[in-house]
């Protein structure tokens, strides 16, 4: 178990850290002038949509939306990362365990298939190396797209929520939030695969 953990730790140790994406006030600012105005029906191709939504809110379903998918997008690239590490650690330790067959075998023609058989394992190993590269390659590339979503609607979102913050504490008595009162979030992201 030991060995396992430091396998794990030195895999870790391998893999270069990945800096996030970070905004200026000028950028944050903007954001906030591009938020469509509250108040003023959406309307679409067939006239108004869902009986009448503001576009603020629309636009914001439309965000959220546009940020889940390309988070089910990276989920499943992370997967496949998850799922080609798993297949080239176990062709290491076919490789490894043919090794020590060839240690302990006095068969030279017995030698000599064993050899073989490792040739070809090697082969595989190159080739879910490949296949891993390749992967977290795509999961880097998912998780850019989907930070870059992010923070393309954050402003809008987080107005979005004041919003609603305010329409309950209306619908309470209380005082409310001013709009687009709300700050600049700190940008959160799932765990970043890394390059191999």
């Amino acid at each position: 178990e030991s060995e396992k953990k430091k396998k794990t730790s030195k895999e870790e140790e391998d893999r270069p850290q990945r800096q996030q994406r970070q905004q200026s006030w000028e950028d944050r600012a903007f954001a906030y002038e591009l938020i469509p105005p509250k108040g003023i029906k959406a309307w679409g191709p067939e006239g108004e949509i869902d009986n009448g939504i503001d576009v603020r809110s629309h636009a914001a379903r439309l965000a959220r939306d546009e940020i889940e998918m390309a988070r089910e997008a990276f989920e499943r690239k992370e997967a496949a990362v998850v799922d080609a590490e798993k297949d080239l650690i176990e062709m290491k330790q076919r490789a490894s365990s043919l090794k020590k067959k060839i240690l302990l075998q006095d068969d030279r023609r017995r030698i000599d298939v064993i050899r073989d058989e490792l040739r070809m394992v090697n082969f595989d190993i190159e080739e879910e190396a490949r296949k891993l590269r390749r992967a977290k390659g795509e999961a880097l590339a998912a998780i850019d797209k989907l930070e870059a979503i992010e923070l393309r609607h954050w402003a809008l979102l987080r107005q979005n929520e004041a919003d609603l913050e305010l329409e309950d504490a209306s619908k309470n008595g209380d005082g409310g939030t001013d709009d687009k009162s709300a700050s600049s979030p700190s940008t959160t992201s799932p765990s970043k695969p890394q390059k191999e």
